[in-house]
């Protein structure tokens, strides 16, 4: 194997796996996505847990909450706000900044 053959099977090697990242960046995020919404519209984690069937929510629902908490988390400390549902029992942390923590409290 002289040095031209070496050169030629580098060049080889790299278009081959130029060729597989384009084709999976072409047909793997539609199939991803279908995934994705497959296991979100048929409640599968709650299943998994063994949680009661939710009732189907409309698409354009808005879900009126409160801002229950403002802390910081032990681990990392991180500002997070705990969001509750107006009459009713479900939670949305979301982290945010510290200005933005500082803003709200």
């Amino acid at each position: 194997m002289g040095r031209l053959s070496k050169a030629k099977w580098c060049l080889l090697g790299c278009l081959i796996v130029v060729l597989v990242l384009i084709a999976g960046a072409v047909f793997i995020p539609g199939r991803l996505t279908g995934a994705v919404n497959w296991v979100a519209n048929n409640d599968f984690a709650g299943k998994l847990r063994g949680l009661p069937e939710r009732e189907v929510a409309q698409e354009d629902t808005l879900i009126e909450m409160v801002v229950e908490r403002v802390g910081v988390m032990e681990i990392g400390y991180q500002p997070v706000i705990i969001l509750k549902e107006k009459g009713g029992e479900l939670y949305l942390p979301i982290w945010i900044g510290p200005l933005e923590a500082n803003a709200i409290s």
